[in-house]
C-alpha cells in the first residue's frame, strides 16, 4: 500500500474539542474530533509516515499499551472498496511480514454525524501478538481508515469505544486547506507559526501564564485590562451554563487559554472537561479578548464553586 503525501493539521480553537484535526492530501481530505480522554498528535508518528496518531492522556504514542492511527490508501482497479483494502492488508501481512495465521472478521459498523459509515474489522494473529480493530471509510478516491492497535486485547476490547467516537466525528471534505509543500505537518494557516511553538501540555501553559501574571511587561494588562474583562463577561456564561444545565457538575476545573495578537484564541488547555467547562467552551472558543502585549498569552483560570 502506497502511503499518499499527507497535510495534517491541529484545529485547536475549535468550539468544544481541544483536539481536532484533518488529513489531507492530492485527492483525498477528512476531518475527525479526538475521542474523549485521548490526545490527537501529528508529531510523533512522522517517522513512520503517520499523519495523526492517538493516544490515551497520560500515556504516550511510545509506551501506551493501545493506540489508533489515521490511514489512506488510493482506490485503484483492484481496491474500490474496505472489503479490498482489509484482503490486500492480509496478504500483505503474510507475504511481507511472515504471518500465516493472520485473519479478519467484520465484526460491526458505525456511523459518523455526517452519515458516513464505517465498517469495523478485527485482525488478529499477527506474529507481534498484537490485535487490531480498524474502521474503514470509503471515501470519495481512497479508502480512510483509523487502525487501533494493542499489545493486550482486552485493553482493545475496553478502548474499542474510543475508537467508535473517533468514527463517529470522521468527515469528508473539500475545503481542507493546501500546504505549502508536500509532507508538511504544521497548520498551513495564518495562525501557524504560533500554534507550532505552543506548549504541548497544560502544565507547560500554566508556568508560563504565571510568569506573564507578574512579568513586567504584561502586569498591567492582566490585572487591568484582562482580568476585568474576563471576570464580567463569564460571570454571566458561567450563570447561563448553571441554569440552562439540567445537572451542573461543579467539580473544580483549571483551563489555560493562549491568546494570539488580535485577541483570538489559539487554543484553550483543560485538565478535565466538565459539562460546565464545555458550556463555557462554546463561548471561549469564539472569544475576541483584549489584545495582549506579548503573545502567545497565556490566560490561567482556576475555577471552583461554592457548595
Amino acid at each position: 500500500m502506497r502511503l499518499l503525501a499527507i497535510c495534517a493539521i491541529l484545529l485547536a480553537s475549535l468550539p468544544v474539542r481541544a483536539e481536532d484535526g484533518y488529513v489531507y492530501g492530492d485527492n483525498h481530505c477528512f476531518y475527525f474530533s479526538a475521542p474523549t480522554g485521548w490526545v490527537a498528535d501529528h508529531i510523533s508518528g512522522r517517522n513512520q509516515g503517520l499523519a495523526f496518531v492517538f493516544y490515551p492522556k497520560g500515556s504516550s504514542w511510545a509506551d501506551a499499551t493501545t493506540t489508533i492511527y489515521a490511514r489512506v490508501a488510493d482506490k485503484t482497479a483492484g481496491l474500490k472498496e474496505p472489503k479490498d483494502q482489509v484482503a490486500g492488508t492480509l496478504q500483505q501481512f503474510r507475504t511481507e511480514y511472515q504471518s500465516p495465521d493472520i485473519k479478519a472478521q467484520r465484526v460491526g459498523t458505525v456511523k459518523a454525524a455526517t452519515g458516513a459509515v464505517a465498517e469495523i474489522y478485527r485482525f488478529t494473529g499477527d506474529k507481534w501478538g498484537n490485535s487490531e480493530l480498524v474502521a474503514y471509510f470509503n471515501g470519495k478516491k481512497t479508502i480512510n481508515f483509523f487502525v487501533m492497535s494493542s499489545r493486550d486485547a482486552k485493553d482493545l476490547d475496553r478502548s474499542r469505544k474510543a475508537l467508535e467516537e473517533l468514527a463517529r466525528s470522521y468527515r469528508e471534505g473539500e475545503d481542507c486547506k493546501p500546504c505549502p509543500e508536500a509532507g508538511l505537518t504544521w497548520p498551513c494557516g495564518g495562525d501557524a507559526e504560533a500554534i507550532r511553538k505552543l506548549p504541548s501540555t497544560l502544565n507547560e501553559a500554566i508556568a508560563l501564564g504565571r510568569q506573564q501574571e507578574d512579568a513586567e511587561a504584561t502586569r498591567d494588562y492582566h490585572r487591568t485590562t484582562l482580568m476585568p474583562y474576563f471576570g464580567k463577561k463569564y460571570a454571566n456564561v458561567f450563570k447561563h451554563c448553571f441554569d440552562t444545565l439540567s445537572k451542573p457538575d461543579d467539580q473544580a476545573f483549571t483551563f489555560v487559554v493562549a491568546i494570539n495578537p488580535d485577541g483570538r484564541v489559539l487554543r484553550v488547555y483543560r485538565n478535565i472537561e466538565t459539562n460546565i467547562f464545555l458550556c463555557m467552551n462554546e463561548w471561549l472558543t469564539q472569544e475576541r479578548f483584549p489584545p495582549p502585549p506579548v503573545t502567545p498569552y497565556f490566560l490561567h483560570i482556576e475555577m471552583r464553586f461554592k457548595k
